[in-house]
């Protein structure tokens, strides 16, 4: 039985840091309000012991479908770490009721002193992953593998189990979540890589999926969860000394020093405060990148396409929920297509033949996306175009595509439309938008890249070739430029931010142009790859 006023008292004598807390929680003797009657808790109650627990199951049973309130004892468990024997006795607790002896999962944690209990709530991921892919759609397995399937749901877990008591489900899941991104990628072709493997399990600022493996996210979370309670859990203890840190904790502690290559003259525990989770990842996957080069071995094709997914928008169509409705579903062999163009995994035989074309391919789909022949440049362009014209039409900005306004030709022929025409823009003036795509690799391939050196030419290239045309004609003149690789032109990104901004869509329209971009690209490789068997699409 514990007493209200000798709770305050030992706090205040034992716990000051609390102490105000505890006083705020309990200034008064809470009431508790059961139907006609109210109840004064000024002694307080046994709280856990196994009669008290019987007699609160007993009153919901008996008095809680009046309210609304229906207990299913076969969903409800018992469990205790020490068993006690009063729990077996005839009517303490209702027949059917579960009663585990190794643990339960309380707010998505185990609950036991069984490192197979902890292991197998771990590996049950990998039963939910198998369903997963009966789903035959890989988009939408990487949304719910990211969020819901994977070590997103096991955060809990680790931040409160010792990394040491999940080390062998923690091979175990990660051995099998590389054979299901191997699948989800390349539908268990070839091409994917330990490169490959270890890219895609990075953050996806970083250029990777997104989908985390325990063995990165085990080096951090139990190391921040711990820093973060430790004075707390010394305060509750008594404890007013570091003396009593655990061991496990100081394992980890030095384990994660170790792979970021930190020594204890650069780095301090205590730097991490106030959010350590999130600024342990961070230096984690700082190291992790650092050593990428190093570790693997990266072609100058690899190295590029990995800086070109890590620039700003470059992998927004990740983020995109793929809402068929909404236009921001992805076919599967085109959403396989563009992980493998972008992860450098080969998509075509070497020497192949162009389906649309006729001329010679290269392996991994670059001709594919500079092709212009039937579903080639125009398609994707057509794509983006309609996208900027729907956005000006839903922001009541008055806008026209492809717009005739009459420019001449310096041989007096008839220069094409207007991609965008939007009136009454800026200082009141009318302004023509030019829409071009174009791809890291075009003009000189691998040699000489420079990051958005294809989005800067390609744009100067245009204002060369009509900024003059349109002053003549009292029109301002802009470029609305994007890559195949999601990157986006300054001046597309200011038109897209300030429509944000007045109407408060966050980044969803960064998203589902990033989606409408990877459809046309994924659109461009799937006309030029082998017609799969009926069955097989």
């Amino acid at each position: 039985m514990a007493c209200r006023s000798a709770l305050i008292r030992e706090v205040r004598s034992k716990c000051p840091s609390i102490s105000r807390w505890v006083e705020f929680c309990y200034p008064k003797p809470a009431r508790l309000y059961y139907n006609d009657y109210t109840l004064t808790s000024s002694q307080g109650v046994k709280q856990g012991d196994t009669m008290e627990v019987s007699k609160a199951l007993q009153m919901i049973r008996t008095d809680g479908p009046s309210s609304g309130l229906c207990l299913n004892i076969y969903k409800t468990d018992v469990f205790w770490t020490t068993m006690d024997p009063r729990s077996s006795m005839d009517g303490v607790f209702p027949r059917g009721i579960g009663r585990p002896s190794d643990g339960v999962k309380l707010l998505g944690r185990p609950v036991s002193l069984s490192t197979q209990f902890c292991s197998d709530m771990v590996l049950a991921r990998v039963e939910l992953m198998e369903c997963i892919k009966r789903l035959q759609d890989p988009q939408c397995e990487l949304l719910l593998v990211r969020n819901c399937a994977g070590v997103s749901k096991l955060y809990f877990t680790m931040r409160t189990t010792n990394p040491q008591a999940l080390r062998a489900a923690k091979s175990r899941l990660d051995q099998y979540l590389q054979l299901f991104l191997w699948y989800l990628i390349t539908g268990d072709g070839a091409g994917y890589g330990l490169l490959q493997h270890r890219i895609a399990t990075l953050p996806i600022k970083d250029g990777g999926l997104g989908v985390y493996i325990m063995e990165d996210t085990t080096q951090y979370c139990y190391v921040a969860s711990y820093f973060r309670t430790q004075h707390l859990q010394s305060t509750i203890l008594g404890n007013n000394t570091n003396s009593d840190v655990s061991p496990h904790y100081q394992h980890a502690l030095e384990n994660y020093m170790n792979v970021c290559n930190l020594s204890p003259s650069t780095f301090s525990i205590n730097d991490a405060a106030p959010q350590p989770m999130h600024f342990l990842a961070v230096r984690f996957f700082e190291a992790i990148k650092r050593e990428i080069p190093n570790t693997f071995h990266m072609s100058e094709r690899d190295s590029i396409l990995w800086q070109s997914n890590r620039l700003a928008n470059a992998q927004d169509y990740l983020k995109a929920i793929p809402i068929a409705g909404l236009n921001h579903a992805i076919g599967p062999r085109q959403f396989r297509s563009v992980l493998q163009y972008r992860y450098g995994i080969p998509l075509f035989e070497e020497d192949s033949t162009c389906a649309c074309c006729n001329r010679i391919m290269d392996s991994f789909g670059d001709h594919a996306l500079h092709c212009a022949s039937d579903i080639g440049l125009s398609f994707r362009y057509n794509l983006v175009r309609d996208f900027c014209e729907e956005m000006c039409y839903k922001a009541n900005v008055a806008a026209r595509k492809e717009a005739a306004v009459g420019f001449l030709s310096s041989k007096d022929n008839v220069m094409r439309p207007v991609d965008i025409l939007i009136y009454n823009w800026e200082c009141g003036r009318d302004v023509c938008f030019d829409v071009t795509g174009v791809s890291p690799f075009a003009g000189s391939g691998y040699r000489n890249f420079t990051l958005g050196h294809a989005i800067s030419a390609a744009i100067t290239r245009k204002r060369n070739k009509y900024v003059d045309k349109c002053s003549t004609h009292g029109y301002d003149f802009s470029v609305l430029a994007f890559s195949s690789l999601g990157e986006l032109g300054e001046r597309l990104k200011k038109c897209m931010d300030a429509h944000d901004a007045n109407n408060n869509l966050g980044s969803s329209l960064f998203y589902r142009l990033g989606i409408i971009i990877q459809k046309g690209v994924g659109a461009q490789l799937v006309a030029r790859l082998p017609t799969l068997p009926t069955s097989s699409v």
